[in-house]
């Protein structure tokens, strides 16, 4: 508290000396923290790292070149249409030549394992584009920590770590600097909600989840459920928004419409009735890596398999051509889910399996730690308040659901990269349990449980 009194005394100085220089806007500005938490991260970039360089991956091309057009009805069965959007809409601003990796050729100088990059100034623009992007992201994502965390200093040193943690990240031409963005920005709205509820919130929220999120990275489908689940509990259990609420169940409906709709084109365009088979490939190998395959219905698919000798690996791309070529890619497709959906239980098992025992990821054993204290933690204050902790709801089931998604249907190779946009989050939770141990040690017994009322 006396911390508090002596950050509200200095702002109320700065501001009063601002106004005797009749520059009081200068003084609320310069008074806000935001604005030191981008100046220093300004600084930062300008000073070290004002010309990155790029990293390219074996999906680059599949954005940079990308020629879906949603107006025309066309659409990429592999990439959604959001990220392609960006990259072309820099193009159109910039000029500039489009980007594409390629081997080099003799004489030409690479960039790394006789990989050549062309537009390497285009790199530049979308770098500066997604920091753009991930500063701005940091405003809102500020005012949504201010709300949940009550130690006053805080937010600003988490809101400058996780702004300079991902910063390097900025520089990928991939669609994780963009997910990572994405993700703080969902959080962020679903805080502001919770404390000022709102029709448009309810209706914006859901709309995010698709337009930006979805259609960046199919892998953010695992969101509807999740949503699904959040204005149910809010229609049944917080008597002060239904109305609102229920406007989130209608936008949750009309974006489920949307994506049918999507999923038509698609299946008009190429044959697959899907948001992008990307999800379907990576399933077909995690079922032909792991052996799970034999658990199918189809034998003569089962029998081609068997066929090959397998070595497991993070791609099977002549076992699936194979396939392909074969039987064609609905029966494939069916053959997946079906040897999934039919053996459920079993696949989540060793879904589970492999995230608590076979992933060598570092501060993964802190991760899980902290998610099963967080978990006994929100039900303790769920039964001795009587209130529920949407705060540690929001974001345990956000950052756990999205993990079991990544883990669900991501190859091996990738799943450090898809982690990566849930990491802030992750920060978040861990950073909770530093203001609830402050507010237990700085205020009274009956102070505290009013906080973490109004925090939890």
């Amino acid at each position: 508290m006396e911390q508090q009194s002596f950050l509200n005394e200095l702002k109320t100085k700065v501001e009063n000396r601002c106004a005797l220089w009749r520059v009081g806007w200068l003084g609320k500005v310069v008074c806000s923290p935001i604005f030191w938490i981008e100046a220093l991260l300004i600084v930062f970039v300008a000073l070290v790292m004002p010309n990155p360089l790029p990293i390219t991956t074996d999906d680059t091309n599949s954005y940079t070149l990308n020629k879906v057009d949603l107006m025309k009805g066309y659409t990429d069965i592999y990439r959604t249409p959001a990220y392609p959007y960006f990259i072309r809409t820099i193009y159109t601003i910039t000029g500039a030549e489009p980007i594409e990796v390629r081997l080099a050729e003799p004489g030409e100088e690479a960039i790394s394992n006789h990989v050549i990059l062309s537009g390497r100034k285009t790199c530049l623009y979308v770098y500066y584009a997604q920091l753009a992007i991930w500063l701005l992201t940091l405003i809102p994502l500020y005012k949504a920590l201010r709300l949940i965390l009550n130690s006053p200093c805080l937010p600003f040193f988490l809101t400058l770590f996780i702004g300079y943690t991902f910063l390097d990240k900025q520089a990928w031409i991939i669609t994780e600097p963009l997910a990572i963005s994405a993700s703080c920005q969902f959080f962020s709205m679903m805080i502001f909600y919770w404390k000022r509820p709102s029709h448009m919130l309810a209706a914006g929220i859901n709309l995010f989840a698709l337009f930006i999120m979805i259609m960046l990275r199919p892998a953010f489908l695992i969101l509807l459920p999740l949503l699904a689940g959040f204005w149910i509990a809010r229609l049944i259990l917080s008597s002060t928004d239904r109305l609102k609420s229920l406007t989130g169940v209608v936008a949750l409906a009309f974006v489920g419409a949307l994506l049918a709709g999507y999923c038509e084109l698609n299946k008009r365009n190429h044959g697959l009735r899907t948001v992008s088979s990307v999800s379907a490939i990576n399933l077909m190998d995690i079922l032909i890596n792991t052996g799970f395959y034999k658990n199918g219905s189809d034998s003569e698919i089962i029998a081609l398999i068997d066929s090959h000798e397998i070595e497991p690996g993070p791609y099977q791309n002549v076992i699936r051509a194979d396939l392909t070529k074969r039987f064609g890619d609905e029966r494939i497709q069916i053959f997946t889910s079906e040897t999934i959906k039919n053996n459920f239980v079993s696949y989540i098992i060793r879904i589970v399996k492999q995230m608590y025992w076979d992933m060598n990821v570092s501060n993964f054993g802190l991760i899980y730690l902290v998610g099963v204290v967080d978990f006994l933690l929100t039900l303790i204050l769920w039964i001795s308040l009587k209130t529920v902790p949407w705060t540690r709801l929001i974001a345990w089931l956000f950052f756990y659901t999205m993990l079991f998604g990544v883990f669900y249907g991501g190859q091996d190779i990738v799943k450090n990269r898809y982690i990566l946009s849930l990491m802030p989050i992750f920060y978040i939770i861990f950073a909770r349990y530093i203001d609830l141990t402050l507010a237990a040690l700085n205020q009274k017994r009956q102070a505290f449980i009013e906080h973490l009322k109004t925090t939890a």
